[in-house]
């Protein structure tokens, strides 16, 4: 897999195999520092990461199906500068795209036609809006994905209420 970034200054690469439906392996992801404008705006000094990837085929719900197989939910933050772990509960029905939770400041929308979420979390620490993305497993019943604070990158986890 090859892929250029930065118009041309930065690349993804490495092998994947497709094995049962499931994507897996290792990608070496390349951003250089001194990048102009918006590609600049996080980690301005460059990296070089070695990644592992997974993924594996979403089935979109017919008509009305649930998406994931539990309503009552949690968001887990960590990472990213964060003060330890955040973790929100929520209480979710994709078909009347409804979602109640106990912090009012999480807002989370779930495309089932793709299985992608996103959304934003006040951080109490600074008063700034968190954005975060994502993607649903459904094999593994949770969705995962990141958000960029400043100069650092951390996780979400979206999955049942234990």
């Amino acid at each position: 897999m090859y892929s250029s970034l930065y118009q041309g200054s930065g690349c993804a690469l490495g092998w994947l195999e497709l094995i049962n439906h499931r994507l897996a392996g290792h990608i070496l992801w390349v951003k250089p520092g001194g990048l102009p404008g918006a590609a600049a705006k996080n980690y301005s000094a460059g990296f070089t990461n070695r990644l592992d990837a997974a993924g594996i085929s979403y089935v979109a719900p017919a008509g009305s199906a649930q998406v994931l197989s539990w309503n009552y939910g949690q968001a887990i933050l960590n990472g990213g500068g964060l003060t330890g772990f955040w973790t929100n509960s929520f209480y979710l029905d994709l078909p009347k795209r409804q979602l109640i939770s106990d912090n009012p400041s999480l807002k989370l929308t779930i495309t089932p036609s793709s299985g992608l979420f996103q959304g934003s979390i006040l951080n109490p620490d600074t008063g700034n809006s968190l954005k975060f993305q994502g993607a649903l497993f459904q094999d593994i019943n949770v969705g995962l994905g990141y958000f960029l604070n400043s100069d650092q990158s951390g996780q979400i986890y979206l999955g049942p209420n234990p």
